[in-house]
Order: C-alpha cells, then structure tokens, then sequence
C-alpha cells in the first residue's frame, strides 16, 4: 500500500496537469456547447421530440430526421448552467476528465508512483486535449467505471454482484453520450478473455445481456443502439477531430498531439511486446490489447486521444514496472530522473499549445469573445432573418439568437440531409450563380460569419461578399463579420454603421 503522501501527490500532479488544459474560461464561439444548453433548455419548454429526432434548429432543413444520442447530457448542462453558470460547467467537466484517469488506475493500485509520474507525463497530454466541454466527458468517467468493474471481477478482485451495476450504468450512458458502445464494448472484450483464458464466464452472460437491452431504452430504441455504427454515413461534411493524425500531419497541421498520438502508441506496443517475451504473463494482457486498440482508434480519429489516455495509463504503468524489475536492482533515483526527463520533455512540447490558453484559465464564460457580442449587435439592432452563417458558428448562434433568428446550418452533419453539404452548402460559397439562386431561395437577410473559419469555401464567400453592393458590412470584431442585405428594410442599420 503507498503511504498517503504518495497518493496525494498522484492525485496532485493529475489535477494539476489536466487542469492546465481544461479550468479555462469558457469560449462558445465554434463550440458544441451553446446548442447542448439550449436543448436542455428546450426540453423543458416541450419539445423533446423534437429535440431527440429532428433538425429542430435549422430552417433550412427543419423536418430532416436524426438521432440525438446526448439528449440527457443537454438537460444536466441546462440545469448546472441556470444554477451554477458556465463556472459550474467547467468544474464539472474537470472532475469527470480527472475522476476517469483517478478511477482508472483503480485497475493496476500497486504501481510505483514514480513510475506513475512517467506515466502521467505520456498520457496527461492526450487526455488534456479533450478540453472543450462536451457530453463526451460522461463516457470518459462510465468508461472508467465500467472498466473497474468488468476488470476486478475478471480477476476476481469483486463478486459477481456487482456486475448487476452494469445495466443501470448503461442505460444512463445510452442517453448522455454516443460513447456507450465502448461500454458494451468493454463487458464484450472481458467475456471473451474469460473463454479464452478459461475463467467462469457464465456469470457476466446475464447481466452483459440485460446491459444490450438497457442500451435500447432510448427514445429511439433498437435504431438508438446501432446508431454508432450508422451515424457516418450521412456525413457529408470533414469535420477535424473526426480525422486521422497521419491525414493531419501530412498536412502541416502544428498541434504536437497528432504526432503524441503516435510516440505513445509506439512505446505502448514495443514494452508490452518486450515484457511479455520476457515475463510470459498473461493475466493482464487484456489491458495491453484495449489500450493498443484505443490507440489505434484514436490515431484513426483524434477525437478518441482521451480514451487512449485513459487506457494507455494502465496499460503502460504495468509494463514499465515489469520491466524496472527485471532490469533494475533499486530503480528509484533512475526512475526519478527519467520522470524529471520526461516531464521536462513534455513541457517543452506541449508548452505553445497551453501558453496559447493561458490567458483563459478559470472558469466561467469569457468576456468579449465568441459570438455574444455579435448576436447583441444584431438583436440591439432588430435586425431579423433569414440568416446565412457557415458551419463553425452554429451551435454558438443557437444559443445566442435561437428562436428569435434559427440559423441556417450548425455544426451537426448528421442532422441535415445526405448529400446537404457537398449539393449545397459548399458550392454555394464557392459558385457565384449557385450562391446568387440560394440566397433568393432563402431569402438571406443577413450574413454571419465566422472570419477564421478554415474552409476554403467560407473564405471565398467572404471576400466575394466584401466586394458586392448587395451586401452592407455593420458589424467586425475579431472573430465575427455581419453584413445585411443592402435595401431599404435594413437602411437604419447601414446608416448608422454601413462599413
């Protein structure tokens, strides 16, 4: 057992090196964040159906059909934002990212805390990356849970009793984030190394098979279910976080993560091949294989870095320590620098990245930024729809201007019809004559645009649209450019602030 001292300061160095990426003031601009707030908001007002099965938001395509697989999570942000504000946002979402990495190394509790200081130098940055408050930060913290669990009943560490906490956890999760089927993905790993490793599996079948049948209580049902396996098929939209780290790289794309990714997923692999060869112990390897799994997930898609973290945690602690006893005869000054090495190393790295937010840290909503100061120009103004806005912005839209202006697209691909983006809203940025029909068609009013959007597309429309009298500019901050339509409905607005 580590004296408490030792315990206090892994639990110290895990809060304060995640806290550096994720106690931060909140910036709403591009974030998911704004339209998870209104949902909750809109729930209770009644409209949960359409809230969890259509493209309640958008006028552009409001009977397009999807599943709302976060619906939950929605109501727990609304109901922390009303009484606590986005301060208890972004404590909340701290504790769940910590809480997860903490529960994790509940998994392996006899690792060295100087090697789990190396450890949590490859691992803090992976989770860190993560920072942005989403419903996601739920299956981090059930992810862990139920890995505790499936786990220390493998190895007979807790009774079979408590496997019966798995259907409960797994109806919640179905309905706070997409992420449950790595919960079943969990429970179906570990019934599979029980036959394989020749354990009682029969007590897992049950409650595994009741945990499937929690996942359906959703408001979608069966289709809720299978919705991880659909959900990008009607993606027609690349979407960052949602690519690989190699297709990021090769494109000169400056986060060190992309490239982290990969270091720590070699180093995974290459000790837990070395100490197997060497140790020819088994027991464990189940945590090796997820851990080498989730890294390849997350290398295939950056969004899945937190998971890895998480996994690669337990996973690396065991074979560093193996490999210590093997090699070293009193590892503890070794251990001590390497860990100052590495710390040292990961600073230096990653030093940039958390410089760059280091005049967010807090909590609660930043001042002057996203779209707020914008959406008060526009509603001080009375400046109605219909509006354009491009894709980066809409979640921040709909919770500044929503219902009063709906926006005419939002950071959802899979809400709006297959075919939407690469039919409409991308050529029409890029196509004069397509842009000039769809905005008769929608009648655009006004133009809110997002002015560091990456797509090529939005940065065409946006000098097109500089140089067209059609369009007036009334309003530029450093994130955000408004124009209206040039006629006579806007005339008061472009008088007094006509650019």
């Amino acid at each position: 057992m580590k004296p408490a001292w030792q315990k206090y300061l892994i639990i110290l160095i895990v809060i304060l090196g995640l806290g550096v990426y994720l106690f931060h003031k909140v910036d709403l601009t591009t974030a998911d964040l704004g339209r998870h707030i209104k949902n909750g908001q809109m729930i209770f007002e009644g409209h949960f159906k359409e809230i969890v099965s259509h493209n309640y938001y958008s006028y552009s395509y409001p009977e397009s059909t999807f599943i709302n697989h976060h619906w939950l999570t929605g109501i727990i942000f609304f109901l922390i934002e009303k009484g606590f504000g986005f301060g208890g946002l972004t404590i909340l979402y701290g504790a769940l990212l910590i809480g997860s990495l903490l529960l994790s190394l509940k998994i392996q509790p006899k690792l060295h805390p100087l090697v789990l200081i190396i450890v949590l130098a490859l691992v803090i940055p992976l989770i860190g990356n993560r920072f942005e408050i989403r419903p996601e930060g739920f299956s981090y913290l059930l992810f862990s849970i139920v890995w505790l669990i499936v786990h220390n009943f493998s190895i007979g560490r807790w009774s079979k009793k408590v496997l019966w906490w798995l259907p409960l956890i797994m109806l919640v999760w179905v309905n706070l984030h997409i992420y449950f089927i790595f919960g079943l993905g969990l429970i179906i790993a570990y019934f599979v190394w029980s036959l394989i490793t020749k354990r009682d599996y029969t007590p897992i079948i049950l409650p595994g098979l009741v945990s499937v049948g929690a996942c359906c209580l959703n408001p979608s049902g069966l289709t809720g279910l299978i919705y991880p396996l659909n959900i990008f098929r009607t993606y027609g939209y690349n979407v960052l976080e949602n690519m690989s780290a190699s297709y990021l790289i090769e494109r000169g794309l400056t986060n060190p993560v992309y490239w982290w990714i990969v270091v720590v997923l070699v180093i995974l692999v290459v000790t837990s091949i070395w100490q197997y060869m060497i140790n020819r112990q088994w027991r464990d390897l189940i945590i090796q294989i997820l851990a080498i799994i989730m890294g390849l997930v997350a290398f295939n898609a950056i969004r899945n870095t937190a998971l890895f973290g998480i996994t690669a945690t337990v996973a690396l602690g065991i074979n560093f320590q193996r490999l210590i006893k093997i090699y070293l005869d009193n590892p503890r000054r070794i251990l001590a620098i390497t860990g100052a090495v590495i710390w040292l190393v990961v600073i230096v790295i990653f030093n940039p990245l958390v410089s760059a937010r280091a005049e967010a840290l807090g909590w609660g909503l930043g001042e002057g930024v996203g779209c707020q100061k914008a959406a008060q120009f526009i509603k001080a103004n009375n400046i109605s729809g219909p509006m354009f806005n491009d894709y980066d912005i809409g979640g921040c839209l709909i919770y500044e201007l929503f219902p009063d202006i709906k926006p005419y697209v939002d950071n959802r691909p899979e809400a709006y019809p297959e075919g939407y983006f690469q039919e409409e809203y991308i050529p029409m940025q890029s196509d004069p004559a397509l842009w000039s029909e769809y905005a008769k068609k929608y009648q655009f009013n006004v133009l809110v645009i997002y002015r560091a959007d990456l797509a090529e597309w939005t940065q065409t429309l946006l000098g097109r649209v500089e140089g067209d009298n059609q369009w007036v500019r009334v309003y530029t901050d450093e994130r955000i450019v408004v124009y209206v339509a040039n006629d006579t409905k806007n005339q008061t607005v472009i008088d007094k602030y006509g650019q």
